[in-house]
């Protein structure tokens, strides 16, 4: 652990993310939102889907997040659950998104 400016250790998570590029550590929480991705989605639809990556317009401003569904009707399920999806990556990781990306595959 590492002492901040006043004298409060931090997690070693929280050096490494302050110590890297916004767009890397945000890669790196796509693996925290898999693991907690029924807390975003139901749980039935947790089964059937899971985030994938951050994709970044060519602008650099606009984030969406990349869902892969197993179906169509998954696929619409998780449009559904776009707004929720969205608060709650910034209310648990303080990631601001535009929008959230689904794919069937």
């Amino acid at each position: 652990m590492k002492e901040n400016n006043r004298g409060l250790l931090r997690s070693v998570g929280e050096v490494l993310a302050s110590a890297m590029p916004e767009k890397i550590a945000l890669h790196i929480k796509v693996g925290e939102i898999k693991e907690r991705w029924g807390e975003l989605v139901d749980k039935a639809l947790a089964s059937r889907s899971f985030p994938v990556m951050f994709e970044y317009e060519p602008d650099g401003k606009s984030i969406y997040l990349l869902v892969s569904a197993s179906s169509p009707a998954a696929a619409q399920r998780v449009k559904m659950f776009s707004g929720r999806i969205i608060s709650k990556l910034d209310e648990l990781w303080r990631i601001e998104i535009t929008g959230v990306r689904v794919k069937v595959i």
